[in-house]
């Protein structure tokens, strides 16, 4: 078989990876889509003020750019196969991604979180604008938190193609990273994953619970 350079291997990938692609381009224009039609709906139809105007809106503008920023990374990085050389730009890349990510689920949870104070416990002071404005700050300092360590974890890559004898670049997890670094990225990232599955159970089981009470009431009249 005749040898080929990297760029001439990377071609080949990309010809394997095609549906891939189409399927990412596919979730980026429906994420982008759907984002901006809530923004719109949020922006033209809900002229009262209310709890949900003002998280909800925030929720589909970092939706928005998580959707764009992660579904260009992954066409970017199925294009560039073996072909990323940019160590920087693999460092950076890894920490954004991860703020990306963390940044919407820790918004989901802070409205969990007001949603249950406010109904099931009546705390009416989960609707100020103070409490809303901590806790948009504390969503974001924990979204950075967990996602410093991922530069640590990430690096450059080679890739050997012992076909055609050349060796390839790409961006991902090393095995040879900082051990330290990696454990305790994962120990905080799974204890975040707990917390809110945990705060998810108990806002849904009181939410429940409040239900039944209201229609055990209606039902006494």
């Amino acid at each position: 078989m005749n040898n080929l350079t990297v760029l001439e291997w990377n071609d080949e990938i990309i010809a394997s990876l095609i549906p891939n692609i189409v399927v990412l381009s596919v979730y980026l224009l429906v994420g982008i889509s759907g984002n901006i039609l809530v923004l719109l709906v949020y922006a033209c139809q809900m002229k009262n003020s209310s709890d949900e105007r003002y998280f909800i809106p925030i929720l589909a503008a970092c939706d928005l750019i998580a959707t764009v920023y992660l579904g260009s990374f992954g066409i970017y990085n199925s294009i560039h196969q073996v072909t990323y050389s940019n160590y920087v730009l693999c460092k950076m890349t890894s920490f954004f991604r991860g703020l990306a990510t963390f940044i919407p689920t820790c918004m989901l949870l802070i409205i969990a979180i007001q949603r249950y104070f406010k109904i099931c416990m009546k705390l009416n002071h989960s609707t100020t604008l103070v409490f809303k404005r901590v806790s948009l700050v504390l969503a974001n300092l924990c979204s950075i938190m967990v996602a410093m360590p991922l530069p640590f974890v990430t690096e450059l890559i080679p890739v050997h193609s012992s076909t055609y004898r050349i060796t390839g670049w790409r961006c991902g997890s090393s095995t040879k990273g900082n051990n330290f670094a990696r454990n305790v990225y994962f120990i905080v990232v799974g204890l975040f994953v707990v917390v809110t599955v945990t705060t998810f159970i108990v806002y849904m089981q009181e939410l429940h619970i409040q239900s039944l009470d209201i229609l055990k009431k209606t039902s006494e009249r």
